[in-house]
């Protein structure tokens, strides 16, 4: 069986300049069966290191769960050690960028990671296979390699398409930190047309509220609302409320 199954010249080409080849990857898959006893403990480790870094931490807390990252990191780190590389492992690899760029992770940290991720499979492989390790490590390390390009082209893809669209990006996030799924919108969609029709309404009602509890002698600061806040507010209701025309 082959061990690259890749339809797409340019990818074949890519593999083969980062290393990728079906002579090494052969060689890991030699190996497989003793290099998959060790996903528990090398994911576990890695998550240790991660979790003791604040503010991936409550990263992890906010878009996730420990053990949901965990399951999902140790049918990665197998597909590596099962050493096979196809259309769909390229597909899944870009799709797993693309939502790490959505959600905001820093780039800088998602690579750092890699780096992180090679030590710890040193420290393990090495206990087992003391004499194959450098060999097996350095074709992980070509596949790390390969999938770090797939992440950077999608966090480019990303980016392009936020300057392409920066208010259906803002939207999300602002959708996002408020707790606001998918669901809420359907469920809001059903009386958007209205809503938007009595956004003038609801405005002046929100104007005349404020302007009570103000009092009168804030005019000038009513006056500066009226033309910045109350501005910003209108324009976030009518987005909300047509969100579909952005999403």
């Amino acid at each position: 069986m082959e061990r690259i199954q890749v339809t797409s010249k340019e990818r074949l080409q890519q593999l083969r300049y980062t290393g990728v080849t079906e002579e090494r990857l052969q060689y890991v898959y030699e190996y497989r069966n003793i290099l998959l006893t060790l996903v528990d403990p090398i994911v576990d480790e890695l998550y240790e290191e991660i979790s003791r870094i604040d503010s991936l931490r409550e990263f992890i807390q906010r878009h996730s769960t420990l053990e949901r990252l965990k399951t999902t990191q140790k049918r990665y780190l197998q597909q590596c050690f099962e050493a096979t590389i196809d259309d769909r492992y390229i597909q899944s690899r870009y799709n797993i960028g693309r939502a790490h760029s959505e959600i905001g992770l820093h780039l800088e940290w998602y690579l750092a990671t890699y780096t992180k991720y090679i030590d710890i499979i040193y420290k393990h492989v090495s206990q087992v296979l003391p004499e194959q390790t450098i060999h097996i490590l350095l074709v992980i390390q070509a596949i790390f390699s390969f999938d770090m390009q797939l992440t950077l082209e999608a966090y480019k893809a990303a980016e392009i398409e936020k300057a392409a669209h920066p208010l259906r990006y803002e939207l999300d996030k602002l959708l996002q930190m408020n707790g606001i799924t998918n669901q809420d919108l359907e469920n809001l969609d059903q009386f958007s047309g209205y809503i938007s029709f009595r956004i003038d309404s609801i405005m002046e009602n929100f104007h005349h509220s404020l302007i009570r509890r103000l009092g009168e002698e804030s005019h000038y600061s009513v006056g500066l609302l009226q033309r910045t806040a109350f501005g910003l507010c209108e324009k976030f209701f009518t987005t909300i409320f047509s969100t579909k025309s952005i999403r």
